[in-house]
């Protein structure tokens, strides 16, 4: 999972990071995420904002959006606010982002705009890990060992489990699976 941040009032077609994001075809597994929006105030930065973030909607190419199919790009804005308390702190930041965003971005791309955006695109793609690579590379690693086991178990002059090998062993995964997949909604 990769996050390619860039400066919103700034085009993403000149960024380095960019170039190495697509010279490794890691578009992919990439969230493009446009930084510090509250920056890109201006009308003309607002529209190529907008413009950079509906091309994936579209596949194109305007103004230097470069879509990173299928996660595409978000919008943020996190300027700092005034309370002491971390925790109100990062409520009254939430908050403020929310209202900036309602103010300047269509109800069409609000799905693309804020933190909360970003969290669920992050979301998916690290499901989509877990279910495609952790998990099944777990339950492998679950198998093997639950074969081991029973050759030490044998070895050690335990009883012969005949028949029941297959069936320990699918109870097992099936209850690895189980687990798996309640940590993979949490």
């Amino acid at each position: 999972i990769y996050l390619l941040t860039c400066p919103a009032a700034m085009g993403p077609n000149g960024s380095v990071a960019l170039d190495m994001v697509i010279k490794q075809g890691l578009q992919a597994r990439t969230v493009g995420v446009f930084t510090m929006c509250d920056e890109a105030d201006s009308e003309r930065q607002r529209n190529l904002l907008l413009q950079r973030l509906a091309p994936v909607a579209t596949g194109g190419d305007a103004n230097g959006a470069v879509p990173l199919a299928p996660h595409g790009w978000v919008a943020t804005m996190t300027r700092p606010e005034k309370e002491e308390n971390g925790f109100k702190r990062l409520n009254a930041q939430s908050q403020a982002e929310e209202e900036w965003f309602k103010s300047r971005i269509p109800a069409a791309l609000a799905g693309r705009a804020g933190c909360g955006a970003l969290m669920s695109r992050l979301e998916e793609l690290f499901h989509g890990y877990l279910l495609a690579t952790w998990c099944p590379s777990t339950l492998q690693k679950i198998a093997a060992e639950l074969e081991k086991v029973q050759v030490d178990v044998s070895l050690l002059g335990g009883p012969a489990l005949q028949g029941e090998p297959q069936r320990a062993r699918g109870f097992a995964v099936a209850e690895a699976l189980k687990v798996l997949a309640q940590l993979a909604y949490c």
